[in-house]
């Protein structure tokens, strides 16, 4: 989150029409947003000068060399060049420091370079660029929108959602574009607050609050939390005093209306969660968007096995949505960590997808090789999509506490 933006805003300057293109391209599916032009103009209004993050320039655009006489652009720029001699001279020259990539180079490697670029420049917390968060349909670009206006206000915020649509993102987006960044983001997570040795619930939940005050608080699923839990919530929630306290946003599955009128939620913490709120849609329903998030998925993935990026053909992404998506970014996920942990040359991401299972033959000796942690992901995400997100059922599903479910969603990234 940038300058109040879900996307890092990444300036090109590249005389070479095909280039310019392809790298604008490129880089708006990686989660950037871009701007493009062939010339090296240097721009006249300060503001102007701070407007993108980053600027990816080509030493043999016209101007180029004005920008590196001035220290202050140059060290907001990722200068190109073509194998030439005199960019190598120039980065060797006293009291200049660029970041040169020589050409030709890949997607891969100018991505990696503008992410250390960037964390240089703003910081990690920056970079968390969710690709639930990047949308190409007009309603939910205006569903952002209205969140990050929320986000600079002191109202509460509840998320709504199927499990996997992305609901912590927008929330942790919200924390970063609110006067309370710089405060803690605490959360609540789920049915199991669990109280430390010698610590009563109440006392547990009353620094979680304490924890939030200059902050954000994210209460998961409230409905979830036990009565006793509830009402020690609703007793940390008061406000003090000088009527400071945290900014509360609450995560749920569905409207927290609907879980007071069903009896499983009390009225008073309603009162003290609901304010503006957002639905965020399942992938199924998220036709503009699947291409680009299923390829984004697929790259993170990847880049977290060791491996690298695979292509993604339209037909594996329709098919998958006409299946409607189980899981959503978890069942997505899994699948294809799965895939790729199975892949050979020969065979497509589609067929290691939708392959059925098969049992080895008996008279093999040597059973095959599978991954325990890769199971257990697995069935941890497909119990969590059978229960509805719910993780006290889930959990019983499995035969493990809640606790012991809430470690390994933590564990295995599944939040």
């Amino acid at each position: 989150m940038l300058e109040g933006r879900i996307s890092p805003r990444v300036e090109i300057i590249e005389p070479s029409d095909a280039l310019r293109a392809e790298l604008a391209g490129a880089l708006t599916r990686l989660g950037f947003e871009v701007d493009a032009r062939s010339q090296a103009s240097l721009p006249a209004d300060p503001d102007e000068r701070a407007r993108p993050v980053l600027r990816i320039v080509d030493l043999a655009a016209a101007g180029a060399a004005d920008w590196l006489a001035e220290p202050g652009l140059a060290a907001r720029c990722l200068f190109l060049a073509g194998g030439s001699v005199d960019a190598r001279r120039l980065a060797q020259r006293p009291g200049i420091a660029l970041d040169i990539l020589d050409k030709p180079f890949s997607i891969q490697q100018l991505e990696a370079r503008l992410r250390r670029r960037l964390e240089a420049l703003c910081g990690p917390e920056h970079l968390r660029i969710d690709p639930l968060l990047q949308t190409r349909d007009p309603r939910l670009a205006r569903l952002f929108e209205r969140a990050l206006e929320m986000a600079r206000r002191a109202c509460p915020i509840s998320l709504e959602g199927e499990l996997g649509t992305g609901r912590r993102a927008l929330a942790r987006a919200i924390h970063a574009a609110s006067a309370r960044a710089t405060g803690r983001f605490v959360v609540v997570d789920g049915p199991d607050v669990a109280p430390r040795a010698g610590e009563s619930l109440e006392q547990a939940l009353q620094q979680r609050v304490a924890n939030a005050i200059e902050g954000t608080l994210v209460v998961v699923d409230p409905e979830m939390l036990d009565d006793r839990a509830q009402r020690a919530l609703e007793r940390a929630l008061r406000a003090p005093a000088d009527d400071l306290g945290p900014r509360c946003i609450s995560i749920s599955r569905i409207p927290l209306d609907e879980s007071v009128r069903a009896g499983r939620l009390s009225a008073e913490l309603l009162y003290r969660l609901s304010g503006a709120r957002f639905r965020l849609p399942p992938l199924r329903e998220r036709s503009a968007d699947r291409h680009a998030i299923c390829a984004a998925l697929a790259r993170r993935v990847a880049r977290e096995l060791g491996l690298a990026t695979p292509r993604l053909e339209s037909e594996l992404v329709d098919r998958l949505a006409r299946e409607g998506f189980p899981g959503n970014r978890l069942g997505l996920e899994s699948r294809l960590r799965g895939a790729l942990l199975r892949a050979e040359p020969s065979q497509t991401l589609e067929t290691l997808i939708f392959a059925p299972a098969e049992s080895p033959p008996r008279s093999v000796e040597t059973p095959p090789s599978f991954d325990l942690k890769t199971l257990e992901r697995e069935t941890i995400v497909r119990a969590l999509d059978h229960a509805s997100g719910n993780r006290t059922h889930a959990s019983a599903a499995l035969g493990i506490s809640v606790r012991t479910l809430r470690n390994k969603i933590r564990e295995y990234g599944l939040r």
